[in-house]
Formats: C-alpha cells, sequence, structure tokens
C-alpha cells in the first residue's frame, strides 16, 4: 500500500541559550544564556563582538555599537525624532522592529552607514539585546489528520536537520512511509544525495502540491522531476484531476497548532514539551473519533 507523511515548521519559539543551536537547558526562562555558556553574559550583544560590556550597559564602548543600545532604549519615542537621531549616529532603524509592540527577545538588525555619501555605503549588523528563542517546531502528519510527531529545531531549519529527524523517527529500513512531503523536499533530495545517505532512494521527496505550484522555480531537475508531485501517478487519483493524499494538512494543522503560542512562550522546556505533546495527543484521539465516525479505518502500520 502507499502511505505518506507531511512536514512542516511552525514558529512557536520558547526562551533557550542565546548560543545559536545550543540545546542545553535554561535554569530559569529569564536567562539569556545555559549555565555552558554563561561567561557570554559578560560579552556585547552584537553579534560577533567578545569584548566585554560596559558598566550599566549591554554593548561595548564602541560608538557604532554603543548607538544600537541607544535604539534600543529609545524605541518606544516618535518614529520622526528616532529616525533624525539614528542619522545622526550613522546608524539606521532596524526594519523588522519598528512597532512599539515589537518584543525585545529578538535579534535586531541594523545597517551601519559607512562614508560620507547621501545615502552612504552600509553594512548589517546584528543584536541579541532580549532571549533567543528555539527556531521552529516540526511536525509529522498524516494526511489524514493525525500527528505522528514533533521536534524542536534551534537555531534555524535546514535540510540535515529535517534528514536526522526523519532518521530519528524512523530507524528501520522499511519503517518510513513511502512519500514524504516537504515544502523544501528538493533540497532534502539534494542534501541526501550528495551525503552519501540513501533516503531519497528509499522514499519519494515530492513537494507539496500548493508550494509546488507557487514557490518552485522548476529550473532543476530535481524540482521538475525527482520532486515533482504529479510525477508520482501513485499519489493521483483515477479521474487524473484530484489527488489522494491532503498534502496540505500540514499548513492546516499549523493554524490549530499556532493558537497555543500565546499560552506557551514563556514556558520552560520541561512545561513546554509535556503541554504541546498533551495537546496533540488529546488531538490525535478526536481526530480518531472523527475518521471511525466517518467510516474510516484509522490504525498504525503494523511492520513483519
Amino acid at each position: 500500500f502507499v502511505d505518506a507523511i507531511v512536514l512542516d515548521g511552525i514558529d512557536m519559539g520558547r526562551p533557550c541559550c542565546g548560543v545559536r543551536h545550543c540545546t542545553v537547558e535554561l535554569l530559569s526562562t529569564q536567562d539569556h544564556f545555559c549555565p555552558k555558556h554563561a561567561a557570554y553574559g559578560r560579552c556585547c550583544v552584537v553579534t560577533g563582538c567578545e569584548r566585554e560590556h560596559g558598566e550599566g550597559f549591554r554593548t561595548c564602548d564602541d560608538p557604532v555599537h554603543r548607538s544600537t543600545e541607544e535604539w534600543w532604549r529609545l524605541h518606544g519615542k516618535g518614529m520622526f525624532t528616532l529616525r533624525k537621531r539614528l542619522q545622526r549616529m550613522h546608524v539606521s532603524h532596524p526594519t523588522d522592529a519598528i512597532s512599539p509592540d515589537a518584543p525585545v527577545d529578538e535579534v535586531i538588525e541594523v545597517e551601519i552607514f559607512e562614508g560620507d555619501s547621501n545615502p552612504p555605503g552600509n553594512r548589517s549588523m546584528k543584536t541579541m539585546f532580549g532571549r533567543r528563542r528555539t527556531h521552529n517546531e516540526e511536525l509529522g502528519t498524516r494526511p489524514c489528520g493525525m500527528v505522528l510527531f514533533r521536534e524542536t529545531f534551534y537555531g534555524s531549519e535546514t535540510t540535515p536537520q529535517v534528514l536526522d529527524l526523519l532518521r530519528k523517527k524512523f530507524p528501520m529500513r522499511g519503517s518510513q512511509p513511502r512519500f514524504g512531503f516537504y515544502d523544501s523536499a528538493c533540497g532534502l533530495y539534494d542534501h541526501s544525495r550528495a551525503s552519501g545517505d540513501t533516503l531519497y532512494l528509499e522514499m519519494g521527496l515530492p513537494v507539496d502540491v500548493f508550494h509546488w505550484k507557487c514557490k518552485h522555480k522548476k529550473s532543476t531537475t530535481t524540482c521538475s522531476v525527482h520532486c515533482n508531485p504529479y510525477n508520482y501517478p501513485e499519489l493521483i487519483c483515477i479521474d487524473g484531476k484530484t489527488w489522494y493524499f491532503n498534502s496540505s494538512i500540514a499548513e492546516q494543522t499549523n493554524v490549530w497548532f499556532g493558537g497555543y503560542h500565546a499560552i506557551i512562550r514563556e514556558m520552560g522546556s520541561v512545561m513546554f514539551d509535556f503541554f504541546l505533546d498533551e495537546m496533540i495527543l488529546q488531538k490525535n484521539i478526536l481526530t480518531r473519533q472523527k475518521l471511525e465516525a466517518e467510516g474510516c479505518l484509522p490504525g498504525y502500520r503494523v511492520y513483519a
């Protein structure tokens, strides 16, 4: 038989260590760094700067770095006045944190003006005044709506991480589903092939229909052939117009899952994992009852 899983990530972060990709648990959700990296708390918050911050400041005595902290302290003031002050300090306002309601626990990106020309040349600089948060929650969902697993990604969502996730969740050869829909399946296919992993031979990796139609250039063989959902006749109904599987189920599940963001965003890792796992369990119970009431036969795949 043919079965499938749909992978997708949703931005639902909790406080974590300020060192990118560090998975060590914080002692308190108010901490910026885990015990292993506590020494980084004495450093300037500008990314890449290892100088110690000044007394009463979060940045070092570099004038440009200090000017970003001044912007951070004044970000609630009027935008017109703020823009003028930042121009005098040769720093433009961050385009992704203009709103007064923007949370402080995020990476703030600024542009540093170089030279006296108008407009001058510029280069980007990132700062971390608040706490870093986990990047996203990766969900594996059956097309019927049953959620198989959830995984927290730190720092980023990359194809190597997704490949490792699939290997961890389906450790036995042949245990993985026949098809895995993923919005970046072409990157996953290329990485699997280049790294010597045989996942691309063991399961089909089509891009979900929506993303393949709207967001993929289809200019490469991987995207236009190997990850083209139309290239897999097992996925297309006998009428040739509809699909056996709902490859958009992950997006639909994310609408429900994202409703808990306000509840869990300040939880520690233990409560965070417990709460989300429990909500998924309860949803799966309701989904199974609904499927059975409709005459379907939901169940778990049995391996010989």
